[in-house]
């Protein structure tokens, strides 16, 4: 084995008096960085050399037939001038360590660290969708099968829970909301805009949530096909109480809360009458307030090191670590410019967007760059969707996701015709006009509800 040395340190002889210099500079500072991480890495690979050495392991060379792969044998290999692949062993091999060779670390980054791009650079990013398939198996990355499913029940759940909020107002109409009967034209409507907001505040909420899931699915996808290729990305959210659309409905709900001021001399049995209302409105607020973050429903720590704590030590220090906001501007720039390769893998159009970013950062057009945390993210899609990506997770993604698409579609659809509705009965039970097929509709919802009760 070729001997590796380690190049000295200089230091100053005893009682020597180092020259005085002036501070340094922010690049050089950065110079003296990137040095020491390559001379740190030059001390890691001669101290892995060492340890073969002393333990006396061979290095399995991945051209070498003698030695074919097997459950036993790690694929994690190195080329002749090229740096050591993340492949991961594959994920039918059990558990434990090899009977050849050894795991060595992954190297360390030589790229001077930002606070949107750390890490590795485009050279470990895994361009092979089948070996990715395999790193996510064996990280014990859901399928999109299951990510589907979980959207559905949960926007269902919500809906379903939500909705008898409207349904208290639907049943107990005349002994919930007041008779608006003032002298005053402007009084008389600002007490029936209360009870329609109030009344239908409930569908607002499911609306949120529907749209909120929708986003969440993308979130969630993109993540975990960026993390078999060696790309972890961080979202930006705006929290619960930032959020646009849930100050919109926050909004929208304490403009309902006249319907206790216009009923003030019995607000006591108004309120007590629409506890039922705020029961759910407020469980359900507090559960989507706890899970708003969309890193509440990506893979935990525990599963992520579950099937084999070496396969993922390794993988983490193979991986390159992105903002969200970061990647969205590589997409846009790559757009701009030279485009995405046709009939590339996802391995292929994630390098390229890595790519891209380093070329931002080179020509320091990142240096500006910060977080949209109200961005609706649905420029996701246009990686994981729109781009015709042929391994196995993409295609079953546009499968699922199409249903996905059609079901939301469904659900917002529901929803505005619920609210129509609402307003059309809201005018019925106050003696406004309505028109003949907006009161056959609403006689038509009078059937269907006698028959479900």
């Amino acid at each position: 084995m070729q001997h590796l040395s380690v190049p000295p340190v200089q230091r100053p002889h005893a009682g020597q008096v180092a020259p005085a210099t002036d501070p340094p500079s922010l690049k050089d500072l950065q110079e003296e960085e990137a040095r020491l991480l390559k001379q740190l890495q030059h001390i890691q690979r001669t101290k892995t050399a060492l340890i073969s050495r002393a333990t006396n392991f061979q290095e399995i060379d991945e051209e070498d037939s003698s030695c074919p792969e097997s459950p036993e044998t790690p694929l994690l290999q190195e080329k002749a001038g090229q740096p050591r692949t993340v492949r991961l062993r594959s994920a039918d091999a059990a558990p434990g360590t090899s009977l050849r060779g050894f795991r060595t670390l992954p190297p360390l980054p030589n790229r001077v660290a930002s606070q949107h791009f750390q890490g590795h650079g485009s050279d470990m990013v895994v361009i092979e969708d089948g070996i990715a398939a395999q790193n996510n198996e064996i990280l014990n990355v859901p399928s999109i099968r299951d990510s589907f499913a979980f959207s559905v029940v949960f926007t269902l759940g919500y809906t379903i829970y939500l909705l008898t909020a409207w349904w208290k107002c639907t049943s107990d109409w005349d002994e919930i909301f007041p008779k608006c009967e003032q002298t005053n034209t402007l009084v008389v409507k600002a007490c029936e805009g209360s009870c329609i907001l109030f009344w239908t505040a409930p569908i607002c909420y499911c609306a949120l949530v529907v749209i909120y899931l929708y986003q969440d699915m993308l979130c969630c996808e993109l993540y975990y096909a960026m993390l078999g290729h060696n790309v972890m990305i961080d979202y930006e959210h705006a929290s619960f109480f930032q959020s646009y659309p849930v100050l919109f409905l926050f909004l929208w709900q304490f403009g309902g809360l006249g319907i206790y001021i216009f009923n003030w001399d019995h607000f006591f049995v108004c309120f007590m009458r629409t506890l039922p209302y705020w029961i759910p409105i407020v469980s359900a607020s507090s559960m989507l307030c706890c899970t708003w973050d969309v890193e509440y429903r990506l893979i935990t720590l525990s599963n992520y090191v579950s099937r084999n704590f070496e396969d993922a030590l390794h993988h983490v220090g193979s991986c390159l670590f992105l903002r969200d906001y970061i990647v969205k501007a590589g997409l846009r720039s790559l757009q701009r410019g030279r485009g995405f390769r046709t009939k590339a893998g996802m391995g292929i159009s994630i390098q390229d967007i890595v790519q891209e970013i380093e070329n931002l950062e080179t020509q320091g057009k990142l240096k500006d760059a910060k977080p949209d945390i109200h961005d609706n993210h649905f420029w996701m899609s246009e990686i994981i969707y729109v781009l015709n990506h042929p391994d196995e997770r993409s295609v079953s993604f546009r499968f699922w996701f199409r249903i996905y698409r059609c079901y939301t579609i469904l659900m917002l659809s529901f929803l505005i015709g619920l609210w129509l509705s609402t307003q059309w009965r809201h005018d019925l039970n106050r003696n406004h006009p309505v028109g003949g097929w907006k009161r056959s509709w609403l006689n038509a919802e009078d059937r269907l509800g006698s028959l479900i009760a």
